[in-house]
């Protein structure tokens, strides 16, 4: 398996623009969002939420990931892996009280905002995409 790919467009022949495959570390923080993704639906359920779902922002995520190779990467690891603490802790807490018959509802809704606000915050990593612009004729 080669780890890296070569862009020779980009540069000439004779510079090619190496870039490492996506790492496993990348692959993982992918899965990891998606675990967490799974548990904040768990949280907006037991507030009685609707979850919101922004799909194409967590594919930027996903994508932006696989191919990043700078400080934001370990930027977006520590948060996954805080936001991941944060989930473990309130969802485990949230599910006891629930046990004992009481009502959960107001703090899953106050950990579903701590989820929201931390996700977003890892979308604000993501660049946004250039816009589109179609090459001149001239």
């Amino acid at each position: 398996m080669n780890a890296y790919s070569t862009d020779f467009h980009s540069q000439g022949p004779d510079y090619p623009d190496i870039k490492p495959a996506a790492s496993p570390d990348a692959e993982a923080l992918s899965g990891q969002w998606a675990v967490l993704q799974e548990a904040g639906a768990a949280v907006a359920a037991l507030a009685g939420i609707e979850p919101d779902e922004p799909l194409l922002q967590i594919r930027r995520f996903i994508a932006w990931a696989a191919e990043c190779r700078d400080w934001r990467l370990d930027l977006a690891r520590n948060g996954v892996a805080d936001l991941a603490a944060i989930l473990r802790s309130g969802v485990s807490a949230l599910v006891k009280v629930q046990a004992r018959g009481q009502d959960v509802g107001v703090a899953a809704a106050t950990l579903w905002q701590e989820f929201t606000a931390a996700r977003d915050a890892l979308f604000d990593l993501v660049p946004e995409p250039e816009p589109f612009q179609p090459p001149h004729s001239g």
